[in-house]
């Protein structure tokens, strides 16, 4: 049997103590779950991937590459969008780049002096290897027309139903393309504030997508009957974070909860 599994930094394995440039962890919940049930395991998550950047990536592994026989993708934030640009950003991104909020800063200060709208462990062992991270990011937009573009985005387009209309979009795109493979597959989440937010909608397009939610198997990390993407519960059960990322311990205890839910999809 083989694994794929798909998201963000999470999934790749930032931060933890296997994390080695170029590679991806064999630490992270979805790793540990393959071992230990003796399947090969592949990822093709990307650090700073947008959920449309995981769908794509899916599917572009899965067409270039041995089928899996097991998905496991954990979606992201809502508050990242994948484009395509006409300039080729770097071998990694191509001509695709996923910009956030934290893409629209000038300066490392900025970020630093702002701990409720940049959230991030200052005090972690690694902090000074973050910042540096932050700051080559910030050099390498500097010339380029993204921090702009942030800025025009998160003040005009985005709003509840603006997330969850690209939020859920990916989502069925991706769950019709391996209902179409006839690939098992798993979602999960980083962050769940678009599943649990149950704000009603006038816009006839996001109730229709809304309603893939039902129709997908999901395995969420319960915190006092709470449902909660994987940085929600590790932040809400005070598990070991890094700068950004929760660490081992934190993965082999979302592993221990939803391990139930992964065979019971999965079997």
């Amino acid at each position: 049997m083989k694994v794929l599994s798909a998201g963000c930094s999470f999934i790749w394995g930032n931060e933890l103590s296997d994390d080695t440039p170029g590679k991806y962890s064999l630490k992270t919940w979805p790793a540990l779950w393959a071992k230990e049930n003796g399947y090969e395991y592949d990822c093709c998550a990307l650090p700073g991937a947008a959920n449309s950047t995981i769908a794509r990536r899916i599917v572009d592994h899965i067409e270039n590459n041995s089928k899996p026989d097991i998905v496991i993708v954990q979606w992201t934030f809502q508050g990242r969008h994948e484009l395509r640009y006409q300039k080729n950003f770097n071998a990694i991104w191509g001509n695709f780049y996923a910009f956030t909020p934290w893409s629209s800063v000038r300066s490392w200060d900025e970020i630093y002096n702002d701990p409720i709208k940049y959230p991030f462990n200052r005090n972690a062992e690694n902090s000074k290897a973050f910042e540096e991270s932050i700051k080559r990011q910030i050099d390498s937009l500097k010339d380029t027309c993204i921090p702009e573009l942030t800025d025009t985005w998160f003040k005009h387009i985005a709003c509840l139903d603006s997330d969850r209309y690209y939020f859920f979009r990916e989502v069925s795109y991706i769950k019709h393309y391996l209902e179409s493979k006839n690939i098992k597959f798993v979602f999960s989440g980083a962050d769940s504030t678009v599943f649990r937010d149950k704000t009603p909608t006038a816009d006839r397009t996001v109730t229709t997508l809304m309603k893939i939610l039902d129709l997908c198997p999901w395995a969420w990390f319960d915190y006092h009957n709470m449902p909660l993407g994987f940085m929600d519960w590790a932040r809400t059960s005070r598990q070991e974070i890094g700068s950004t990322h929760p660490l081992d311990s934190a993965h082999k205890n979302a592993l221990n909860m939803i391990r139930s839910k992964l065979n019971d999809i999965l079997a």
